[in-house]
């Protein structure tokens, strides 16, 4: 039986898309993958919302990404697995966000040298106010 060449890239496509989401390392490298969550609003301040992105590149860099929205002007403390890494400044238009690289060359990104994956909060005055998972007390 003859296979015609769309049907081998019909069958490619069907093998990638269920791939799980990890990355795995090769002689090409990491095969990408990309997962979005959202972050649980603590009760602290009622309209907040939040996301965190984790990403993982064909070049293995990986990057995480958190963004906080709805929330007064000010900074907040980003923890993940109760370690501080960095500060999320927030102006006037009640958002802002923070990320992390194993290839921080972009301005702004700090090193990404921890596991991503952790559990995060993002806390204002040692406030817990968004939360991968569960809020603290709850």
């Amino acid at each position: 039986m003859k296979t015609s060449a769309w049907g081998i890239t019909l069958v490619l496509l069907a093998t990638a898309a269920i791939q799980p989401p990890a990355a795995t390392a090769g002689a090409a490298g990491c095969t990408f993958s990309e997962t979005e969550q959202a972050l649980v609003n603590c009760g602290v301040i009622r309209t907040a919302t939040g996301e965190s992105r984790n990403r993982i590149r064909e070049d293995c860099d990986q990057d995480l990404r958190i963004e906080i929205e709805k929330v007064p002007k000010g900074s907040y403390t980003v923890h993940i697995d109760g370690v501080k890494r960095g500060i999320i400044k927030v102006g006037n238009f009640g958002e802002g966000s923070i990320e992390f690289s194993t290839d921080a060359d972009e301005p702004g990104e700090l090193p990404l040298n921890f596991d991503p994956s952790g559990h995060i909060d993002v806390a204002m005055k040692n406030r817990v106010v968004l939360s991968l998972g569960t809020c603290p007390g709850h």
